[in-house]
Parts: C-alpha cells; sequence; structure tokens
C-alpha cells in the first residue's frame, strides 16, 4: 500500500487533509487486484490545549473489489486531543465501520524532548489491543514508528515518513 497527502492549514484552528491510497492485492493464481482509497480529514483546535477532529476514510474509489465488503465499508472517525502541559498529551476516539460497529482507542503521548522526540503508548477497545510507538521530528521531517499487538496474530509494525513543505 501506497499513498499520498495533502494537509493546509486555515489560521491557527483549523486544518484540513486529504488523502490517495493504493492497494495492490496480488496472490498468485488466485487474485490480481488494485484499489485507490480516498481519506478526508479535519481538526479544529478549541482552545490551547484541546484539539478536536473528524476523520472519513477508506472510500473506495475504483468499484471493484475481490471482496465486496471493500468497497462498500469506509470508516467514521471523531477524535479529541487535550495537552496536560507542554510534556503530556491524552488522545481518545471512536471509530465506526459497518464490520467492526464501534471502537474506541485512547492513548497517552509524552515528549521527552518537546517538538522534537515523543513517546506513544495505547490500547484499541476491541480485544484490548496495546499499541506502542515513538516519534521524531526535525526541521520540516517527521518520522514516526509504532506496532500494534494483536493476541492472535502477533504484532503490526508500522512506518511514516512526512515532510512538510
Amino acid at each position: 500500500m501506497m499513498g499520498i497527502c495533502y494537509a493546509k492549514g486555515f489560521g491557527p484552528d483549523l486544518s484540513i487533509g486529504i488523502g490517495l491510497r493504493r492497494q495492490h492485492l496480488f496472490i498468485p493464481a488466485y487474485v490480481d487486484e488494485e484499489n485507490y482509497f480516498l481519506d478526508f480529514g479535519a481538526q479544529y483546535r478549541m482552545t490551547e490545549k484541546m484539539i478536536l477532529g473528524i476523520l472519513v476514510e477508506q472510500l473506495n474509489l475504483s468499484g471493484n473489489s475481490y471482496n465486496i465488503q471493500d468497497y462498500l465499508q469506509f470508516n467514521l472517525g471523531a477524535g479529541l486531543y487535550y495537552l496536560f502541559d507542554k510534556q503530556l498529551g491524552f488522545a481518545f476516539d471512536m471509530a465506526y465501520n459497518q464490520v467492526s460497529g464501534i471502537l474506541f482507542k485512547s492513548g497517552i503521548e509524552y515528549n521527552i524532548v518537546p517538538d522534537h522526540f515523543s513517546l506513544r503508548l495505547g490500547l484499541i477497545s476491541k480485544d484490548l489491543i496495546p499499541t506502542s510507538g515513538f516519534g521524531i521530528s526535525w526541521n520540516q521531517f517527521s518520522l514516526d514508528l509504532g506496532s500494534s499487538f494483536h493476541p492472535r496474530l502477533g504484532m503490526s509494525p508500522q512506518i511514516d515518513l512526512s515532510y512538510a513543505f
């Protein structure tokens, strides 16, 4: 899976982002499928310490899929981030899709070096899946590494490399 996104701030309090992802599923002699998905999100800074966000994710633009659920299903989400002080923040969000129903996710973020290095721990309500990760920011670059730990599926590592223009 690969993707590209663009986000823009509209004043100091509102940010809107849009993303396009390409997913290619290939299993020899079984399936060779390519799909494109659209993601949209917005964040609004309610106070200096609180940010509210919404997300519409995985809208299938291809209209074809090996699995019909892939293009009928999309995710809706809303979340809140609260910054206790310059180093400690708490996130809580709810996500909904037709297969999983409502999921609750929460996490805590500790900025060891504010604006440069942070550690994160979280929990997803379904199957009580723990998550963890860290982020590094330098000038316009940021690198995020994270993982979730499913009891049956094991570890699922994730990586994100970003550049802000």
